[in-house]
């Protein structure tokens, strides 16, 4: 019995009709700023009594807040892209860890031709990129597969739908007590071209992505199952943005702090030396793909890396040395 906590530890939300799979889901957002971090609930009584949620049927990505208001707006969108990218990575990840615990530790090779459920996986997984990337690109929305893995209403324990609706819950989870940390920081939306109010912004993103992390991460020891569920479920939230950078060139730092940044600051913030830890692990799965899927090629390294710590750190110096790199006319 799942049970349902009191009525002020509740979003106040609203939720538009929609048809999509992924309302299975979005059903239990108004509970997700409370159950990411249980052991806190006191606390955030009087922080959520003055905000609103709307969870809007709407096709491109949304997630944000209006400064003062307290109104947070999610799109049906947002949600289905956080699900499927979830459920690739998810089932990328326990397969590779499955893989190599069956090699010894050897290094594996996954073979996506011949294997239906990773095929299906990383093929959701590509739409969940390509909408995230389209408002960028301009290219028109698509509605999200209608055959293939998809939220239904009552997944089984420990199964791959199981396991996404969890990770992109979490997901939204961050992104909900990011927006949160905007308003409990008394941000104020910065407007004008000027380096300030460039540098302001990027500061108050910054400070917000600590709020969150800090609210969801910081009461817990990263040995604990609740820390590996909840830390997997924000590097879903950040290893997609840093996946437009991989495959769109777009760095950011304008008025957020660039997308790997924003990933190697959030987890040194617990795991600076712990580079083997299944968040380190799953991430640098993660990024693995969408460079194995991409133009940008990672050097090779014959002794691999000292750690997966050290791997991501790899990872990002390929992608800051792109920016870094002059454009050509």
């Amino acid at each position: 019995m799942i049970a349902i906590p009191r009525e002020d530890l509740l979003l106040k939300t609203q939720i538009d009709e929609m048809t999509s799979p992924i309302r299975f889901v979005v059903r239990h957002i108004n509970k997700i700023a409370y159950t990411i971090a249980k052991e806190r609930g006191g606390e955030l009584v009087p922080l959520i009594k003055p905000l609103s949620l709307h969870v809007t049927n709407g096709d491109r990505w949304e997630f944000s807040i209006r400064p003062g208001t307290g109104e947070i707006e999610i799109s049906r969108r947002a949600m289905e892209i956080l699900w499927s990218v979830a459920y690739g990575y998810y089932v990328v990840y326990r397969r590779i860890a499955e893989a190599k615990v069956a090699a010894g530790g050897a290094d594996v090779v996954l073979d996506l031709t011949t294997d239906s459920e990773l095929f299906d996986a990383v093929g959701l997984l590509r739409w969940g990129l390509y909408e995230f990337l389209a408002p960028a690109t301009g290219s028109p929305p698509i509605e999200m597969p209608s055959s293939g893995p998809r939220p239904i209403e009552s997944p089984e324990e420990g199964s791959n739908e199981r396991a996404a609706d969890e990770l992109a819950l979490c997901a939204a989870g961050f992104f909900l007590h990011h927006e949160i940390g905007h308003q409990v920081l008394g941000h104020q939306r910065v407007t004008g071209d000027n380096d300030l109010s460039k540098a302001d912004s990027i500061s108050q993103e910054r400070d917000a992505d600590y709020h969150a992390g800090d609210w969801i991460l910081g009461a817990q020891d990263p040995s604990d199952q609740r820390f590996v569920k909840r830390a997997l479920g924000i590097a879903v939230a950040l290893v997609v943005d840093v996946a437009r950078t991989i495959h769109a060139d777009i760095h950011g730092g304008h008025s957020h702090p660039r997308p790997y940044d924003r990933l190697i600051h959030l987890f040194d913030r617990y795991l600076a030396n712990d580079g083997w830890n299944v968040t380190w692990a799953f991430i640098v799965a993660a990024l693995k793909l969408h460079f194995d899927n991409s133009p940008v090629t990672l050097p090779s390294r014959a002794k691999g890396h000292a750690d997966f710590r050290a791997a991501v750190d790899a990872y990002v110096d390929v992608l800051a040395g792109r920016q870094a790199e002059p454009v050509e006319d």
